[in-house]
């Protein structure tokens, strides 16, 4: 860390780390990925503003975080409030990804996770009626992969646990029939809740633009001009960030991602007497979490290519079955009027390996014309920067 230009001195830890070191970045370093298609070249802009497209967790989160940089966001909404597809949940769960082999990708969610954990805290604590619940999160062995990271795991106890049957049933609040994981520092919250007190802590730096779709971007003597469905420009900048889940290779310039969407639905049910004993999220097949307002929320389905919004019978149906086969007895699986249209179904948008899309939209053409042969093993360092230098 040193050497990449970070101060760091040895502090107070947390939990029951007596100790732990802390960096801060003092000063520019470069840094050598060694794969050229991942190097970019590095941008300076004239004015600290950008254009965030999608006002789900997505993009306000990312309007949020540049806010704190001294950014100030033109946020983008096509409905006409924050948070409405995917983000618009009444509860969504917070825990962190499990691998048991190190490598960037495990590395990448066990950061976003603490950092998470982190800022949600911090919210909770200036904010005591903020939604965040964390309460903990037990995952249920419903398969051998987790059966195997159970056996083996080799993490720090506040990060995750391995319990028997017994141990996740004192935790749970009900019997549990499975091994389990326990995340202690995972949690729940309203997702729409979260937006909205982002946007308030960015004191003013994010303005907000319902209603407005856009349709088309053009780059413009170094800026990104974005076109409204009346065919307008709506605004424009030297920054855009496309947030907007499906609707993100809708443009000329990104229309080759590999984006899906995939239908999930929700179903709401009654709290009855042996429910209300559930003291945690709990993971199977699928979830169930806490009463909250007399009822559970428990889901949720997956359709991979299915982009209904519609609320289903089948799939409230499948989502009881799942929960009987993982907490056995809770409900009557059989009284489907106490579930029929009570629910809520939203698209996700998915990748085919299911990882995040993070960075600077590439510039396809340049690399069909600089890495077509990479399949003939050549030496990455023969290759040019992924970035073209007449591209702005």
């Amino acid at each position: 860390m040193s050497a990449l230009g970070f101060d760091v001195e040895k502090v107070l830890g947390f939990a029951k780390k007596r100790e732990m070191c802390r960096g801060k970045l003092s000063q520019g370093s470069e840094c050598y990925i060694g794969l050229p298609w991942f190097e970019v070249n590095k941008c300076r802009y004239n004015k600290k503003h950008a254009i965030v497209v999608g006002a789900g967790i997505a993009g306000v989160t990312t309007a949020w975080a540049l806010a704190q940089g001294g950014w100030l966001i033109d946020l983008i909404e096509q409905h006409g409030a924050i948070a409405q597809e995917g983000s618009g949940n009444p509860l969504s769960i917070l825990m962190p990804r499990i691998s048991l082999n190190e490598s960037r990708e495990s590395a990448f969610y066990s950061v976003a996770y603490l950092k998470a954990i982190r800022e949600l805290t911090k919210l909770k604590k200036e904010a005591p009626d903020f939604s965040w619940q964390q309460g903990g999160v037990l995952q249920l062995a419903a398969s051998q992969r987790i059966l195997k990271q159970i056996d083996k795991l080799n993490c720090a106890d506040d990060f995750v646990q391995g319990l028997s049957a017994q141990e996740a049933s004192e935790i749970a609040g009900v019997p549990i029939n499975d091994k389990a994981l326990f995340f202690p520092m995972a949690g729940w919250l309203n997702p729409r809740d979260l937006c909205e007190r982002l946007i308030k802590d960015s004191e003013g730096r994010i303005n907000l633009h319902f209603n407005t779709t856009i349709t088309r971007l053009c780059s413009q003597n170094g800026h990104w001009q974005l076109f409204n469905q009346e065919g307008q420009v709506k605004l424009e900048s030297e920054v855009v960030v496309l947030a907007n889940a499906t609707h993100a290779n809708k443009f000329q310039q990104t229309d080759w991602l590999p984006l899906q969407p995939a239908r999930g639905q929700l179903s709401f049910r009654t709290a009855t007497t042996k429910s209300k004993g559930i003291r945690c999220a709990i993971c199977y097949e699928a979830y169930v979490l806490p009463e909250l307002a007399g009822r559970h929320v428990i889901g949720a389905t997956f359709k991979r290519g299915d982009s209904g919004t519609e609320l289903r019978a089948c799939d409230d149906s499948e989502n009881m079955r799942k929960l009987e086969r993982g907490l056995p007895g809770i409900f009557d699986a059989n009284d489907a009027n106490e579930i029929r249209n009570k629910g809520r179904a939203a698209l996700r948008a998915i990748t085919p390996d299911r990882m995040p899309m993070v960075g600077p939209v590439a510039d396809v053409d340049y690399f069909k014309i600089h890495y077509h042969d990479l399949y003939k093993g050549k030496s990455a360092s023969t290759y040019p920067k992924g970035v073209n230098p007449k591209v702005s």
